[in-house]
């Protein structure tokens, strides 16, 4: 169970003055929107889709989605324990944001007993900006178990992704995770590498 539920939203204010009635100052043109540009999906991955629309998210083979009825629940199939995947588009993350902000909407998603300390930092995905968390709750003992989630500031609201499992099952992982954020999208399905020749 994914003890879940949270954007980051900046808000940006501009202000023109007007000077007495006697002239007006022209409106600024508003600052132009840079996209960034985004990861190509590799050959063997596959794009899953939520079945409530606007959330796709690319996965590579080692890890399978189960549920997609709202959100996309996917896991990793190993005799010790793998991988597993919560991801859930504006449409589904309930409830969004309130005024303590994305930060405090993610920690409280993922809160749960022996929680460890959290590096919290603010990125850029093509998706959206977005607070990155990396955790890992009960260290250094055979319940230890590691996080990272994203809290994602989309045009239609809070998108939410987390990837959890023990320390091992992150070996050689860590990579492919960051990738499925980079690819999750909410508007289109992410571009497919071309076929080599």
């Amino acid at each position: 169970m994914y003890p879940i539920r949270a954007l980051f939203v900046g808000f940006a204010f501009s202000f023109s003055l007007v000077a007495g009635c006697a002239s007006e100052r022209p409106t600024p043109a508003p600052a132009p929107v840079v996209e960034l540009a985004s990861a190509t999906l590799p050959a063997e991955w596959v794009t899953v889709a939520s079945d409530a629309g606007g959330l796709w998210i690319s996965l590579p083979p080692w890890i399978k989605a189960f549920e997609t009825s709202g959100a996309v629940f996917a896991s990793e199939m190993r005799a010790n324990g793998g991988l597993q995947l919560l991801a859930e588009g504006p449409r589904t993350a309930e409830p969004q944001p309130g005024p303590a902000g994305l930060e405090q909407w993610l920690l409280d998603r993922l809160a749960s007993p022996g929680v460890g300390l959290a590096r919290l930092d603010q990125t850029t995905l093509p998706a959206g900006v977005a607070v990155h968390l990396q955790r890992i709750d009960r260290p250094e003992t055979a319940l230890a178990w590691r996080f990272e989630a994203w809290a994602i500031a989309t045009q239609g609201g809070t998108a939410f992704l987390v990837v959890d499992g023990p320390p091992r099952a992150w070996v050689d992982r860590e990579d492919d995770v960051r990738l499925i954020a980079e690819l999750l999208r909410f508007d289109r399905e992410p571009e497919q590498a071309p076929a080599s020749r």
